[in-house]
């Protein structure tokens, strides 16, 4: 089982949009969601802006085989 990371996960329904070579079928992978925003019910409830300030995401190094990240960058850049 593949085990893959995304950020800003919001409400949209979880879907790989960039494939590498190495990336397994959707039937063989376990999604983790990570959002700030509690109403989304994301896995892990952490905010990405934490990290400026030294904070790591928190999860062991090694944990996910790909992180996928789509739609979130126009909210950084204050």
């Amino acid at each position: 089982m593949q085990k893959c990371l995304m950020l800003g996960a919001g409400h949209s329904p979880l879907k790989r949009r960039v494939w590498s070579g190495t990336s397994a079928p959707d039937e063989e992978t376990q999604w983790t969601t990570l959002d700030n925003n509690p109403d989304c019910h994301p896995d892990v409830l952490f905010d990405l802006d934490l990290i400026e300030s030294g904070l790591k995401l928190p999860f062991a190094d090694d944990t996910f085989d790909e992180i996928h990240c789509y739609e979130c960058m126009e909210h950084y850049g204050k």
